[in-house]
């Protein structure tokens, strides 16, 4: 069963099942690595890792259409462990001022972090001010190039086509109210 409430996609066993296979020492573990290891070599990946189907999640902000919904993506959870250990073979450096991508490390953080801040400059008595932005979007869609320029930085060079593959190739499934299910490609991050 999947925790939190978190459901994958139709075709794939939970996270947690996957989890309990790899780390395993049976002859299943050891068929899954040594698949695994042949499609990192190959740089050949399934077709349904670079898929997800959607779930459609109203926001609940008094708006129709499009505006009124939030997309999420149900992805693969073998491709997730998969991928996941591909980019621990990624070099990457934790800033301190860094926060919601980063494990452990939470938007609340940053708010507080900012009060922090605006409180000690205030009590200080030092000309300061803060820009604060709604942002339509939680989620920024950074530019292809954008995540090419990261992984190219950040990744083995071994593992960067794979990588960037995960994006590059990716498509959507979303339910429609008059075609049932249609297939896109979002074409960038």
């Amino acid at each position: 069963k999947a925790k939190n409430g978190r459901t994958v996609t139709r075709h794939s066993p939970t996270k947690e099942a996957w989890h309990l296979l790899v780390k395993a020492k049976g002859l299943a573990a050891m068929a899954i690595t040594k698949s695994w290891n042949a499609m990192y070599d190959r740089k050949i990946l399934p077709r349904i890792w670079q898929h997800s189907e959607t779930v459609q999640l109203g926001k609940n902000n008094g708006k129709k259409g499009c505006f009124a919904i939030r997309l999420i993506n149900k992805l693969d959870a073998a491709g997730n462990t998969w991928f996941r250990q591909v980019w621990q073979g990624a070099k990457t450096t934790k800033r301190d001022f860094a926060f919601w991508f980063y494990e452990h490390r939470r938007r609340k953080q940053a708010i507080l972090l900012q009060n922090v801040l605006t409180w000690k400059l205030r009590t200080r008595k030092w000309d300061h001010f803060t820009s604060c932005h709604d942002v339509a979007n939680a989620f920024p869609s950074p530019h292809t190039h954008k995540l090419d320029e990261m992984v190219d930085a950040c990744a083995p060079v071994e593992s960067r086509s794979i990588l960037k593959a995960r994006y590059k190739e990716c498509t959507m499934e979303i339910n429609t109210t008059n075609t049932g299910k249609l297939t896109i490609k979002p074409g960038c991050g």
